[in-house]
């Protein structure tokens, strides 16, 4: 017996030494991930609509790999991901037996991503991985692609190009939105808008990322959402037209649907700026609501948003945003602004709708306002003479019914000081001026001005 158990134990002993050795060959050497890499890209190839090749393949099957030349395509040949280098550890028991993706100090090397939704359709990725409709109702286990989570990813020098359907508003006569595409399509439109296929898409372009991201939830059973949380991040933003916005550092958690995209306390430096951004945006119709506290913010830092602003200066407020509904509010409250010699204080808010303009709750004290900068602001405005503003206002109301409450000085650089003392009710359309309850003082008001 104690022969037969030698016997048995050195046959037992055997098998597991060729066993660990032939894993060690097909995870360790060079043919072995060859054979690796053909039968996966194989194997994932029947379950994609579109193309996978990877390069090479180095690293263990058994505790994580490192794959160069990474690239995936839709099934018409359209970019969706390419990667220098992927590296990722993963326990392989979840993986094999639970169909459970979770990777862990995920390493993105030059990645290029394009997330591309064409007008009427769905994202690329919802195209290239579709989800397995036809499981059978009995099985309670999950399906591949229902458990996709990334722990610890850095991302090193990304690239990440945005296609999102455009339209103009559909509450507009056929005529007001064949020249609102027109406007889109110019090369004088903040928007970047291509035509493209049963539409039209909206462009945007966040270059040189860098980035560390705690956690990417990309599927789970137990979340409707998918997930980022930012822990760290570098890029140069292209969301409209140049100029590009310098985002130095970024970090809070975006949550994302199929439909919408939110975020809450995301806190952004800029440069010379500190912001807090709070928010939601609705893919599908462009609406956006959006809180922002800047403590403070350089008026360099966001001429992205509006070029015509002054290269220098700074101001701090707290700013709700809202389109919505073929409308946009803006209310900026506790505002600080100085540029150069020119201060402004106070609460202002402003409705824009089709070519109408409303003012809610405004109410500023100004200095040093010169007319100069008022152009810069508003070019199609032509100020008929040359000096400097200062004063207080408060308005409420469109521009055909406008509450003024106002005492505004005007240093006319030729003619010398003005005076306006305003209270009442002021408007105008077209050629037609209209006033009730409107009481004026001039102390005093210059001729030249008056002419």
């Amino acid at each position: 017996m104690r022969k037969a158990l030698k016997i048995a134990g050195a046959l037992l002993t055997g098998v597991v030494v060729v066993l660990v050795g032939a894993v060690f060959v097909l995870t360790n050497s060079d043919w072995g991930r060859e054979q690796i890499r053909t039968r996966v890209i194989s194997a994932l190839q029947g379950s994609i609509n579109g193309t996978l090749t990877v390069g090479r393949i180095d690293g263990s099957l058994l505790t994580g790999l490192r794959l160069h030349d990474l690239r995936i395509t839709d099934s018409s040949g359209a970019p969706f991901v390419s990667i220098r280098e992927l590296r990722t550890g993963y326990s392989l028991v979840p993986l094999a037996l639970r169909k459970q993706i979770e990777l862990r100090g995920v390493l993105l090397d030059h990645p290029v991503i394009v997330l591309d939704r064409a007008p009427g359709g769905v994202w690329n990725y919802e195209r290239i991985f579709p989800s397995d409709t036809g499981a059978s109702a009995a099985s309670d286990g999950l399906q591949w692609g229902e458990w996709l989570v990334l722990r610890d990813v850095q991302m090193v020098q990304g690239s990440i190009t945005v296609r999102i359907p455009w339209q103009a508003d559909s509450a507009l006569t056929v005529a007001q939105r064949d020249s609102a595409e027109s406007v889109a399509l110019s090369a004088e439109s903040r928007v970047v808008v291509q035509r493209v296929p049963g539409g039209f898409q909206q462009i945007q372009r966040f270059d040189r990322v860098d980035g560390r991201l705690p956690l990417v939830r990309i599927a789970h059973p137990d979340y409707a959402a998918r997930r980022v949380e930012v822990d760290s991040l570098r890029m140069v933003a292209l969301a409209f037209a140049p100029p590009a916005v310098d985002v130095r550092q970024a970090r809070g958690a975006v949550e994302l649907d199929s439909d919408s995209v939110w975020f809450d306390a995301l806190a952004v430096q800029l440069p010379a700026s500190a912001v807090t951004l709070g928010g939601r945006y609705t893919i599908e119709n462009g609406d956006l609501a959006l809180r922002v506290a800047a403590r403070p913010v350089a008026l360099a830092d966001v001429r992205f948003l509006y070029p015509a602003l002054p290269a220098e200066g700074s101001a701090q407020f707290d700013l709700a945003l809202r389109w919505a509904d073929g409308a946009q509010r803006y209310d900026v409250r506790a505002l600080d602004l100085t540029t150069g010699s020119t201060r402004v204080e106070g609460d202002i808010g402003i409705v824009l709708r089709d070519s109408s303009v409303a003012f809610t709750q405004t109410n500023v004290a100004f200095s040093g306002v010169t007319t100069s900068l008022i152009e810069q602001l508003a070019p199609t405005l032509d100020v008929p003479a040359t000096g400097i503003l200062s004063g207080r206002a408060s308005l409420d109301g469109d521009l055909l019914a406008l509450d003024v409450d106002g005492d505004v000085t005007f240093v006319d650089a030729l003619s010398g000081r003005s005076r306006v003392q305003a209270n009442g009710r002021v408007g105008a359309a077209g050629d037609v001026m209209t006033a009730r309850n409107l009481r004026l003082s001039f102390s005093p008001v210059q001729v030249a001005l008056a002419r």
